[in-house]
């Protein structure tokens, strides 16, 4: 088989599964090489085998773009590999530079320049193509070999003085050039054949050998993907002008609303489904917020506003979602715990003193009451009964209390026998509650204990309308006190020993 056929099929082999691979880092300039040198074998290719004048010429001039570009190619994939930053002026005369080269191929069998003569000739074997150079051939190969050295310099200076690239992928690519080098120097002076398509070849298996490499090298796109695929993050990008750019299959999974947004289209303000994510990115804009909370389901999620950035300037913004259940539920149960008496489970005066400081900033409803409660004959429980008895008093009146007032509002446990309630009821209500703890009171009974007698008084809004929080509580427990009073009076028991 023709070795110029082996090297184009090689060729376009790495170029197809280049271009189809997933590679966080490829660049332009790496898929331009591949591409290029595949059109430059293919040339090479084409002349050896071209039986006519014309053939051969279209042959060469495919081969010389392929062989201007792939050089551009290079010079750009090793600013990129030695993060060198040029200027844009730079840039464009580098462009400029291959440009003029490929310009200079174009006169090949049109003008006597490139090329002073051309002849294709039979040595009984096979069409040889015969060329006589001409001034502009110097020129194009003095261009191509100052690139080519600036290429050099490029890495040297980065082996020397860079210590945030890998040297090994640099002595690579240095190795590269000087075979490419030595291959032109062994065609033009020792062979009469041309072995360019085996450096093509060989050089774009390194390069798609150090592709691989990059991925490894460079910090910020693997660490974002591995971060974004650990910890399940939500992606979901807009343009300054609130038009849809896209999210991944994480954001829709998390935020089901993503689905009714169409890329390149500004969020549809009229549909409900999007209000809340509307509302979002309004006080993002506005500066008010950059985070959010919502939950869907059982589950909750942080919603993180950024700026989206591209080449150093903001062209939108986006959001992260982040499942922070787990933070949450253990947020909730450490707040939790620390308003919940670990005794009865009733919320503690902490809860009670956050609870009436949000009434009292929000104002006092119509239908609002306090209720202080005190449970008789703790006391005389723990000193005759032990305190396992007492426990069970205690437990037992919070249930009791708690179980008649959780329709209306919360029991507080704010001391060891002492409970206030907040509710939302009428006098009436109030009065059928008090019957009904009464009764079940009575007929409750334990393992130490038998039957249970709760003081109690209340203060209502309705009854005392121009009274504060503090005088409602206070009115409450000295009506709770008077209530005491009358069960010490009427059971005969001295309060001392109660």
């Amino acid at each position: 088989m023709d070795y110029y056929l082996v090297c184009f099929v090689i060729s376009l082999c790495l170029t197809l599964t280049f271009a189809f691979k997933e590679s966080s880092k490829r660049t332009v300039h790496m898929c331009l090489y591949f591409i290029f040198t595949s059109i430059s074998i293919l040339g090479l290719w084409q002349r050896n085998e071209a039986v006519s004048l014309e053939e051969a010429i279209l042959a060469t001039r495919i081969a010389y773009i392929g062989e201007c570009y792939s050089s551009l190619s290079i010079v750009f994939i090793i600013l990129y590999l030695c993060k060198i930053k040029i200027t844009k002026k730079i840039r464009a005369l580098i462009v400029i530079i291959s440009s003029i080269n490929f310009s200079i191929c174009l006169t090949i069998g049109r003008l006597p320049y490139f090329y002073k003569s051309m002849q294709l000739l039979f040595d009984g074997q096979k069409y040889v193509l015969i060329r006589e150079h001409g001034i502009l051939h110097t020129l194009f190969f003095a261009l191509l070999f100052a690139l080519y050295a600036m290429c050099n310099i490029m890495l040297f200076t980065s082996i020397r003085k860079k210590r945030d690239i890998s040297v090994k992928i640099i002595s690579i690519v240095l190795s590269v050039m000087g075979l490419g080098l030595l291959c032109y120097i062994v065609q033009h002076l020792f062979l009469n054949m041309e072995i360019m398509p085996i450096w093509f070849t060989a050089s774009s298996i390194i390069f798609f050998i150090i592709d691989e490499k990059l991925n490894l090298y460079s910090i910020d796109r693997p660490v974002i993907d591995s971060f974004l695929k650990q910890n399940s993050i939500g992606v979901v990008a807009f343009d300054k002008n609130y038009r849809y750019l896209g999210c991944n299959a994480c954001a829709k999974e998390i935020y089901p609303q993503l689905s009714h947004l169409i890329v390149d289209y500004k969020i549809d303000t009229e549909d409900p489904e999007l209000t809340e994510l509307y509302s979002w990115i309004q006080f993002f804009q506005r500066d008010i917020k950059s985070e959010f909370y919502f939950k869907q389901g059982d589950s909750y999620y942080k919603v993180v506003f950024n700026h989206l950035y591209s080449a150093n300037k903001i062209k939108g913004f986006q959001l992260m979602f982040t499942d922070c259940t787990e933070e949450k539920n253990k947020e909730s149960n450490l707040i939790k715990i620390s308003i919940t008496d670990e005794l009865t489970k009733l919320l503690n005066r902490r809860a009670y003193e956050e609870e009436i400081n949000k009434i009292q900033s929000d104002g006092i409803p119509e239908d609002f009451a306090i209720i202080s409660f005190d449970l008789n004959g703790l006391k005389k429980a723990n000193d005759t009964k032990g305190h396992a008895a007492g426990d069970e008093l205690i437990i037992a009146s919070a249930n009791c209390l708690n179980g008649v007032l959780e329709q209306y509002g919360y029991v507080y446990r704010t001391g060891g026998d002492e409970y206030i309630a907040i509710v939302l009821a009428s006098e009436d209500q109030i009065k059928d509650a008090f019957m009904e703890i009464n009764v079940r009171s009575k007929l409750w009974e334990g393992k130490y204990n038998s039957g249970l007698s709760i003081s109690k008084g209340c203060a209502s809004h309705e009854e005392f309308p121009d009274y504060t929080l503090e005088q409602l509580e206070k009115e409450a427990e000295q009506r709770m006190y008077k209530d005491k009073t009358k069960f010490y009076v009427e059971s005969g028991i001295e309060r001392r020993r109660v």
